[in-house]
């Protein structure tokens, strides 16, 4: 038994976590893409979504579930080698911020799979270390309507 956890590879040795809040803390996520801006809100007893101002139907359930990915963010593993040319080389797609009842705002920047690399980057804004999600990780982090919405 001793050896299962001992024996591990020099990554999983490493932090992994982002961010550690309870989700209902978590009051309100904004993704901002260029010039489209994305946003799920819990201003009373349900989350409402907007996509650049217009309010869309959401499925409360998913919107949880985005939620509650975020408050507790925890890569799939680091980026490689490979990986930080990418985001050292252009400006991140997506800003994603996210305030808690206290009202601090916390905010990372996701960088988009390319032709180069099939995971998300993501780093904390005021941070340094780069973590990679794989795609079904990343994909909800830059608030997906398509994954979101009702029925």
């Amino acid at each position: 038994m001793l050896s299962q956890e001992v024996v591990k590879e020099a990554e999983n040795w490493r932090d992994k976590i982002l961010y550690s809040f309870n989700m209902n803390d978590i009051i309100s996520i904004e993704a901002v893409e260029g010039g489209q801006t994305r946003a799920i809100a819990f201003p009373d007893s349900v989350w409402n979504y907007t996509e650049n101002g217009v309010e869309k139907p959401v499925d409360q359930t998913m919107a949880r579930n985005l939620v509650s990915l975020i408050a507790g963010l925890r890569c799939d593993t680091f980026a490689s080698g490979n990986d930080i040319p990418r985001a050292a080389s252009k400006d991140p797609e997506v800003r994603v911020t996210f305030t808690v009842r206290n009202g601090d705002m916390h905010s990372f920047d996701v960088w988009k799979p390319d032709e180069s690399s099939s995971n998300y980057l993501v780093r904390k804004v005021d941070g340094d270390m780069l973590y990679s999600f794989y795609d079904y990780y990343g994909s909800h982090l830059v608030i997906d309507y398509e994954k979101l919405k009702t029925g």
